[in-house]
């Protein structure tokens, strides 16, 4: 058997089929009634309500403002109902036009925000301002350079979310990802410094940023003309050379790393002694520490970074064991020295083949790029 059951709520009825198992009597259904007619009440008002409510719904990332909203009269009532902030209930005054006040909610510039407002449908609350909190999709450079000591400096402001800022470096005819650094996601002029590696001779910078819409903006490019332009790879020697002229350099590939990092392995440790003995005949001399790395793909973004942070290791290793530091400089080349060609790897007739001349590139310099006053 089935009853039918009718509620009226206002102007509105909201009807239920419900179906019953048999029953021995019609007391029996009855005691049913009784026991579930509360909630069943309950159930078509939410029912009832939700089907004659609209919502309003705001998207984007908190940047410090407050949301404004016009709220008119409907039904001997006001329009809206209920006001959530990221699916929690907001509790508003009800008026001809109210503040969402977001600063008391704890949140951060740059939070992850959503504003729902539910209001009756016969009538529509204004959003004010609705366009504050949805990310821009341009960022202002107020200003960037870069100084002697390769520190990239730029300040921005009016950074509508949190998406990172690219630096990128003109290398083999195309802007390479160098570095990659969070936005503040600030309204407000914040500066940025980034720690860059320069290649010898001219260098050009530059700072993008993508938005969740996909629109690019790029800043303006700074260049550097990097001194060691002076100095070129000339000569390779040998460990048992003792006389050392200017662009002399020594290359062992026996330095090896942990996987993506710059601590050395075990069986590195008699090269590095070698090399602290070659770099101690000349104690006059200055020497580049270089460390160059292939060009498989994947590396891309930690390419400078982490041949730089090597070479820096290697440094102070030398250091450790008697190297005066003014001898001494790091350099990370990345994959810009190449001395295999793509194109002739590609040729490499095995996958044993192709690794060792991937591992040809690999390598570790050290260079003679002048000399100390006496």
């Amino acid at each position: 058997m089935f009853h039918v059951f009718c509620f009226k709520l206002s102007s509105s009825c909201c009807c239920l089929t419900v179906f019953l198992s048999p029953v021995s009597s019609s007391g029996d259904f009855f005691v049913f009634l009784y026991r579930v007619k509360k909630h069943l009440f309950i159930f078509f008002c939410i029912i009832c309500l939700n089907a004659f409510s609209q919502k309003i719904i705001l998207e984007g990332t908190y940047r410090g403002e407050n949301l404004y909203i016009q709220n008119p009269v409907a039904d001997s009532g006001f329009c809206t109902k209920q006001v959530f902030v990221n699916n929690k209930e907001y509790v508003f005054e009800p008026a001809t036009a109210f503040e969402i006040n977001l600063k008391t909610l704890n949140l951060q510039v740059g939070d992850k925000l959503e504003v729902v407002i539910v209001h009756k449908d016969n009538c529509k609350p204004k959003v004010l301002n609705p366009n504050p909190h949805t990310p821009k999709s341009d960022f202002i450079i107020t200003s960037i350079s870069i100084d002697g000591s390769c520190i990239l400096k730029w300040k921005s402001k009016e950074s509508g979310n949190k998406n990172p800022y690219l630096v990128e470096q003109f290398i083999n005819n195309k802007w390479t990802v160098v570095a990659e650094i969070e936005s503040w996601g600030s309204q407000f002029e914040r500066e940025y410094r980034q720690q860059v590696t320069p290649n010898p001779g001219e260098n050009s910078f530059r700072v993008k940023q993508t938005d969740r819409f996909g629109i690019v903006r790029v800043s303006s490019t700074v260049t550097l003309l990097h001194e060691q332009t002076k100095i070129k790879f000339k000569r390779s020697v040998s460990l048992n050379d003792s006389t050392l002229s200017a662009g002399d350099y020594y290359t062992t590939r026996n330095v090896v790393w942990e996987v993506n990092h710059w601590a050395f392995l075990s069986q590195s440790y008699p090269h590095l002694d070698s090399i602290v003995d070659f770099v101690k005949k000349c104690p006059l001399c200055v020497f580049e520490i270089g460390v160059h790395r292939d060009d498989r793909p994947g590396y891309e973004k930690l390419s400078f970074q982490l041949t730089q942070k090597r070479a820096e290791s290697i440094k102070q290793y030398l250091e450790i064991k008697g190297v005066n530091a003014s001898s001494l400089r790091a350099f990370g080349y990345a994959a810009t020295m190449l001395l295999i060609s793509d194109k002739a790897i590609k040729k490499a007739k095995t996958k044993e083949e192709e690794e060792l001349l991937h591992s040809m590139n690999r390598r570790v310099t050290v260079k003679v790029i002048g000399f100390k006053d006496n």
